[in-house]
């Protein structure tokens, strides 16, 4: 009896945390550039994520093809692309000064 409560709170403390919270804040990337994806009706679209430092490479369809359901909307698995991200590192090149 005791095991059947202690695993009923267990699976159940996760819903509940979940229902209490609060929304997650969402930040927005920056669009740097839309270029052409060499196919109709797709697009890459640069992103910067100012905070961290990171540029992404979003490969995607021009139109996202969705569906209202029971828990929302549902997005076709070909409506999403693929997503590349690389740290944004500048060089810094030591400059020796100039001698008299």
């Amino acid at each position: 009896m005791v095991k059947n409560v202690l695993l009923l709170l267990l699976f159940s403390l996760p819903v509940y945390a979940q229902s209490t919270a609060e929304p997650i804040k969402k930040q927005k990337m920056e669009v740097l550039a839309v270029f052409e994806a060499g196919q109709p009706d797709a697009s890459i679209f640069k992103l910067y994520d100012k905070s961290s430092g990171v540029i992404c490479y979003l490969l995607t369809p021009d139109l996202a093809i969705r569906k209202s359901g029971d828990a929302g909307w549902s997005y076709e698995s070909n409506s999403l692309g693929s997503l590349s991200c690389v740290k944004d590192i500048q060089a810094v090149i030591p400059v020796k000064p100039r001698e008299k």
